[in-house]
């Protein structure tokens, strides 16, 4: 019988795995928080920087299902510390500047290191760390300090940059401590992660229970279910319009003059300090609803409207707090739907057995955005230089978000059909 671990030996392993699960996807996600010196440093356009994120995305999606066969041959000891280590070695690279093809194969490579050995055994050692009774707990505190470690680092490194601007000048070099800082941060999680999971006796059946692998007649029999097509195309709107975000950084620094330390601080705030209260909100505001999937369609329209609202404001540094207040609004209505999609699997009435097959097959099509998005956007910022790149930007987002509209519409439509029948 296995003696129950201690709350110390679970907060340390809690601890571990939210520094694991965010410090990876840092540098792959450099630009979210360093984007206009990242983007002179390396000489690059607006699409080139949109391209580094498509190759990402590309390598990212085709390791989601390999990495769940993965988490089942290794432990999540070994997988986790591979993929810090190895996304902190290619992260070291980029202090040279390499030429913008070589770019392409680092974050290609990011996308396997960060994704493959990665995403599969989170979710497992995270299972692992209590009974079925308190895997919603579990899963809570992860996502909660999967924002609160990186806001509290992400601080530290802003402050790192600004530091080294006023010793080396500029910005590009700048740059270089603010990387190293962060692949130091994935050596400690490395370590961290190597401190707090020792190696344990697995039994074949518990592997089996707790396997992360979606089996071929799972992924037919999801296939064949509506819901979980629409389920899809829900993640697919929230996420696009999620990653879009990241281009409200250089819309603050360009149009209305924000510096760049201003830009990374909002950045962080936006893609990590609302997510905080941001998901365990919207699970509340979904529960006293009673129905996940009108909170979700409730909330398109209203990312819509406020995208939209963006064109009211006056092109003038002087309403760059105006910006500000709609941008810190637009992100947290877009956690409404990103915190409590995979609620819907429950709403939709998909057996427990084939939770894992409509994970895998909602995941594959909803983050897809990463494959395309970044490249579409950055396009349209060299092709219509100034605000105008923006507001294509922003109407793209609004029309995501109203198709994302009638997706869940669609979706609350056929729950409640199948209800009645």
């Amino acid at each position: 019988m296995e003696n129950k671990r201690t709350m110390k030996e679970t907060a340390l392993k809690m601890v571990a795995l939210w520094f694991a699960s965010s410090t990876v996807f840092e540098i792959p996600y450099l630009s979210w928080t360093f984007y206009d010196p990242m983007k002179a440093a390396f000489e690059l356009t607006n699409l080139q920087m949109g391209s580094l994120m498509t190759v990402y995305g590309v390598a990212a999606l085709a390791s989601r299902f390999p990495g769940g066969w993965l988490a089942d041959m290794l432990p999540e000891r070994i997988l986790l510390t591979i993929s810090l280590t190895i996304t902190g070695i290619l992260g070291l690279f980029l202090l040279f500047h390499p030429p913008y093809t070589m770019l392409l194969i680092i974050w290609a490579l990011m996308g396997i290191s960060a994704v493959l050995p990665m995403w599969a055994a989170i979710i497992k050692a995270t299972r692992q760390l209590g009974e079925s009774n308190v895997q919603g707990r579990l899963f809570g505190i992860l996502e909660s300090g999967r924002s609160l470690v990186p806001m509290l680092y992400c601080f530290g490194v802003i402050a790192l940059f600004n530091f080294a601007l006023t010793k080396v000048g500029t910005e590009e070099k700048a740059l270089n401590f603010g990387i190293a800082a962060l692949c130091c941060l994935m050596f400690f999680s490395a370590l961290l992660i190597w401190v707090a999971f020792k190696p344990e006796k697995r039994e074949a059946a518990s592997l089996k229970e707790q396997a992360t692998v979606v089996k071929w007649s799972e992924i037919k029999f999801v296939l064949r279910l509506p819901g979980v097509w629409l389920l899809a195309l829900i993640i697919f709107s929230s996420y696009l319009v999620y990653i879009c975000l990241s281009f409200i950084t250089p819309y603050t620094t360009e149009i209305y003059g924000a510096s760049t330390s201003t830009a990374a601080v909002l950045a962080t705030i936006r893609t990590y300090g609302i997510g905080i209260f941001g998901a365990m909100i919207a699970g509340f505001i979904a529960d006293k609803a009673g129905s996940t999937t009108k909170v979700i369609a409730i909330s398109f329209m209203l990312i819509a409207g406020l995208l939209m609202s963006f064109f009211l404001a006056p092109v003038d540094k002087g309403f760059l707090w105006l910006v500000i207040v709609l941008m810190l609004l637009v992100a947290f209505v877009v956690f409404i739907p990103r915190g409590i999609y995979f609620a819907v699997i429950d709403e939709i009435g998909i057996p427990i057995k084939y939770t894992g097959a409509a994970v895998g097959v909602a995941s594959f099509i909803g983050y897809s955005p990463d494959m395309f998005a970044y490249a579409v956007v950055g396009n349209w910022l060299d092709r219509y230089p100034g605000i105008s790149g923006f507001h294509h930007a922003f109407v793209f987002m609004a029309g995501v978000s109203l198709a994302g509209f009638v997706f869940a519409a669609m979706l609350y439509r056929h729950i409640k059909k199948k209800a009645a029948e």
